[in-house]
């Protein structure tokens, strides 16, 4: 059934990764911004202390997005993993958010920091999303730890830990930039890739790699098709597009 079918899509995103991330999310949480930090190296500027925690989920989510095992990936049906896809980075994007506002929503003095640390989860977590499919899994993680660190390093200008325009993760939770760029990576990042599309194509959703694939092209492949086929009967007999019947 459906839930059979989701628990095997979490467990090939690595149960090591999944856990490791749902632990993390739930430690930042409990660490929220507002206090001052010196920038290594240049002891006349500040850094809010918080783009630590407020970043590290954010990271860590660029190894959620793609699947160690594709050639079984591709075995499911389309419709059944795009929505489970979608799912799933609608749990990434909620959770260490959620946990910081269970933590310390009740807290006035806290909001404005709890705004301040979605706001930065949901932009890392959005890049996270592009550059799992721009790049290959081994390299997701590269451009959110780079924005991170320049944003730390050199992303304000005083000790006031005064803004630079780009340093989108030093703004306020309500600067119109960083909502506003926060909002396209997500959307462009919720974007289902073509699961028919070959994984060693380095951008498959923008049309650039038209080599198409056969998803049972290899004897394991087919071996995982039969045997997941049987898992996932029910959701596909509800997709009238492959000829099933609604239940």
């Amino acid at each position: 059934g459906r839930l059979s079918c989701f628990g095997w899509f979490l467990r090939s995103r690595g149960l090591v990764a999944v856990v490791a991330y749902l632990t993390v999310g739930m430690v930042c949480a409990h660490h929220l911004g507002g206090d001052l930090v010196t920038v290594p190296f240049a002891g006349s500027r500040s850094v809010d202390v918080g783009l630590g925690p407020s970043s590290l989920s954010g990271i860590l989510a660029s190894v959620l997005f793609s699947s160690p095992d594709p050639q079984r990936e591709q075995a499911f049906p389309d419709r059944p993993i795009r929505t489970m896809r979608v799912v799933w980075a609608v749990i990434v994007l909620v959770w260490p958010v959620a946990w910081a506002v269970l933590f310390n929503g009740d807290q006035p003095i806290s909001q404005w920091w709890v705004l301040w640390f979605a706001r930065n989860h949901v932009l890392l977590v959005g890049l996270a999303m592009v550059a799992s499919v721009v790049l290959s899994v081994a390299w997701a993680w590269l451009p959110g730890t780079i924005f991170v660190l320049s944003c730390w390093i050199l992303g304000t200008k005083d000790s006031a830990a005064t803004p630079y325009w780009w340093a989108l993760l030093n703004q306020s939770p309500l600067a119109p930039l960083s909502l506003a760029v926060s909002a396209a990576l997500v959307v462009v990042g919720m974007v289902p890739p073509d699961p028919r599309v070959d994984t060693g194509c380095r951008v498959r959703r923008w049309g650039r790699c038209a080599k198409m694939v056969d998803p049972l092209r290899t004897p394991m492949a087919r071996r995982d098709h039969e045997h997941t086929e049987s898992a996932c009967r029910q959701v596909s007999r509800s997709d009238p597009s492959r000829g099933g019947r609604d239940p």
